[in-house]
């Protein structure tokens, strides 16, 4: 077999050639022959051009944008959604080959294209970004320290999608693109003008995504508190009302974290997400089970504490609305879809981080309020995960329900009056369930074992009957999960 070696320089435009030929160097293309005495045929010698001014005409072509086109705003059809006012166009084609008309440019290899190109692939149970890339990124692709941040940010979301753990570990990929976008962000803390503090303040929040993929809750504290200095800065909150996608996307990476770390947030909800916060109509199933967990409430003797009641009430109004209708019977099956990412999740959670009534330690009610704030927090991160919005990061409010629990053992981890140790035991689960790897997951399979032994509960059957009485989803908790807090629980009754 004959072959003829084709010499490939591939040629760029004038301003990225060198970087491009430092990057991939020179290429060789091979044209295999089965006749070597077909070699200067008319046919064959048109393939051997083809292969050898394949790149060369690429590079010749005119851009169809320009330089500073705004990807965010006018390339791509948006779609109306409910945390962003317009949303991305799932970019199924999009790879590496594609020149970015982004507003900055970046020079990167080809496994930061694979990363920027990952943000914008829609995939299946969670695989996508889109949430991630939802969240701000109509902003992140206009500087280079925020289109570092997505870069590092999508690094570390490949990470825990390959190893379905819970938080991620930062990758050199990851570091790498972090430490430059800390680097750029640097230069522009200098500034002092308005705009550079806008451009500071939506890489504050790239920032703010990265160390609650990380489960650092130290680093997210240091950063949160850097994004209340630039925003006081810039005038307050309100003074930035106009700039509706800077509004929206500093509540909405806020309350990422808030979900995952139990920390209050420091600005109200956006004025956009209150149409979301108004109940729909109860059905019937959702005030046969309000009704039932008011009754095991009010005889437990807790009547004068009864935040977290009216809390429960709204969260099982939203939730059965959303999961035990079919889609076509929902007045808008858009707010609560996979798809639509439950616009009733982001205003119900705020209120729920804000309103949190103090602990008295020498009050039952009180710890028994609290406990159930924090299973109600974990429900709602486990619904948040369900919707898309991964990862959900549970490991710290299991952690901070466990010490709660432990420090007022006394009471906490006895039988609470009446009915009220149905709450207990939904409040382990939903704390046990999604833990798969954390160091506190062991700790709650044998407390919820042995709460089921002491009440005589061999049969997982009936523990699904107690947890559907206050809340439980089969589309919200998946089998594999489920099916590792049955066995990790009742290994301590058998």
């Amino acid at each position: 077999m004959s072959h003829a070696m084709i010499w490939d320089d591939e040629t760029r435009c004038a301003s990225s050639m060198r970087s491009e030929r430092m990057e991939h160097g020179n290429k060789f293309a091979f044209v295999n022959f089965s006749n070597g005495y077909h070699l200067n045929s008319s046919d064959q010698i048109r393939v051997i051009r083809q292969h050898a001014m394949k790149d060369v005409g690429k590079s010749r072509r005119k851009p169809t944008t320009k330089a500073n086109f705004d990807l965010a705003k006018k390339l791509y059809q948006f779609q109306p959604t409910w945390w962003l006012p317009r949303r991305w166009a799932t970019l199924s084609n999009f790879s590496s080959h594609v020149k970015l008309p982004i507003g900055v440019q970046l020079e990167s290899d080809a496994r930061g294209r694979q990363l920027l190109s990952d943000v914008f692939r829609d995939g299946e149970n969670g695989g996508a970004q889109i949430h991630l890339r939802d969240a701000w990124f109509t902003l992140g692709m206009r500087y280079a320290s925020t289109m570092f941040q997505i870069l590092a940010n999508s690094a570390l979301h490949e990470t825990i999608m390959r190893s379905g753990a819970c938080k991620a570990a930062e990758t050199y990929d990851s570091m790498r693109f972090h430490v430059k976008a800390l680097s750029s962000l640097q230069v522009t803390l200098q500034a002092t003008g308005k705009r550079d503090l806008e451009y500071a303040i939506s890489a504050i929040t790239g920032l703010l995504v990265y160390e609650e993929l990380c489960g650092n809750r130290d680093m997210w504290i240091i950063h949160h508190q850097g994004l209340q200095h630039l925003v006081n800065r810039a005038g307050g909150i309100d003074a930035l009302e106009q700039n509706e996608e800077l509004r929206i996307t500093i509540s909405w990476c806020e309350l990422r974290g808030a979900c995952v770390f139990d920390h209050p947030p420091s600005y109200p909800s956006p004025r956009q997400w209150e149409k979301f916060s108004v109940l729909p109509l109860s059905s019937t199933n959702a005030r046969t089970h309000i009704d039932h967990v008011t009754r095991i409430w009010n005889d437990s003797s807790q009547v004068q504490h009864r935040e977290w009641l009216h809390a429960y009430e709204i969260v099982a109004i939203f939730s059965f609305d959303a999961f035990s209708l079919p889609q076509h019977q929902s007045p808008d099956p858009s707010i609560h879809s996979r798809d639509g990412c439950g616009a009733w999740v982001n205003p119900v959670a705020h209120t729920f981080l804000s309103r949190r009534p103090p602990a008295d330690p020498a009050c039952a009610g009180s710890l028994m309020q609290e406990a159930c704030r924090l299973g109600m927090l974990l429900y709602l991160n486990h619904v948040r995960r369900f919707l898309g919005i991964m990862p959900s990061y549970t490991g710290t409010l299991a952690s901070r329900l466990k010490d709660h629990l432990l420090v007022n053992y006394e009471y906490l981890m006895s039988d609470w009056i009446g009915d009220a140790w149905i709450l207990q035991i939904w409040m382990l689960y939903m704390a046990g369930f999604g833990l798969q790897g954390e160091p506190d997951e062991a700790w709650f399979f044998r407390a919820l074992g042995m709460f089921l032994k002491r009440h005589g509960i061999s049969d997982w059957s009936d523990v699904m009957q107690l947890l559907k009485s206050v809340l439980w989803f089969e589309e919200v908790f998946d089998r594999p999960s489920d099916e590792r807090v049955q066995n990790g629980s009742m290994w301590w009754i058998t």
